[in-house]
């Protein structure tokens, strides 16, 4: 007889037992389901900002530039850290002369990809269209750092260094080490003055 009156209460032990293992359980199964929503929800926006970005750089080659600038805006909207999408942005506005926004959007492609030179050479070629030529070295220096050799951040160095006046012979050892590789006749001119024996030779085109 006693051992029947026990019976119950070993079954609501065991209820309770479950019931707090289900309580313990469910957060961590809502806790996943939350992160794959959350991932899934990600991974379609940065598709959906790709193939955006994809149709811009279409509309950009065929010269369409306010369609690419809609395309990228939308690109943006949906993804804000397609890092592609803040640097063709940057571009159009680079030659539209809107500099300010170019600097914006080349900013924000620099913050998103911090080891490559091509955002932070083209806020240095901001700054120097804009005539802020110390600023614009700064950039080119930074650039340099992550891509040693590139005759184009080594050419606007020195294009600066001459506007500012600096000393010519910093000058001469930029232009030493692209000259061979630079086949372009209006840079190829430019040079040739430069790393001529006549300071008075150095000045910008």
């Amino acid at each position: 007889m006693r051992i029947g009156m026990n019976q119950p209460i070993y079954w609501v032990a065991c209820l309770c037992l479950v019931l707090g293992s289900l309580a313990c359980t469910n957060p961590q199964i809502q806790a996943k389901e939350a992160l794959a929503i959350k991932l899934e929800a990600r991974e379609t926006a940065q598709r959906e900002s790709l193939s955006l970005y994809e149709r811009a750089k279409t509309s950009y080659d065929a010269g369409d530039i306010d369609k690419a600038r809609k395309n990228l805006l939308e690109s943006l909207e949906v993804n804000d850290r397609n890092a592609k999408s803040w640097m063709l942005l940057g571009l159009i506005e680079f030659n539209n002369d809107k500099l300010y926004e170019a600097s914006s959007a080349f900013r924000q492609a620099s913050r998103l990809q911090p080891m490559r030179h091509e955002p932070v050479y083209n806020l240095g070629a901001t700054m120097e269209r804009a005539g802020k030529y110390d600023r614009a070295i700064e950039y080119y220096e930074a650039a340099m750092k992550y891509a040693p050799d590139s005759i184009r951040v080594k050419e606007n160095m020195a294009r600066c260094y001459v506007k500012l006046g600096k000393d010519p012979e910093l000058v001469r050892k930029l232009l030493e080490q692209v000259q061979p590789n630079e086949h372009r006749p209006q840079w190829r001119a430019w040079m040739k003055s430069v790393l001529s024996d006549h300071q008075e030779d150095l000045r910008p085109f």
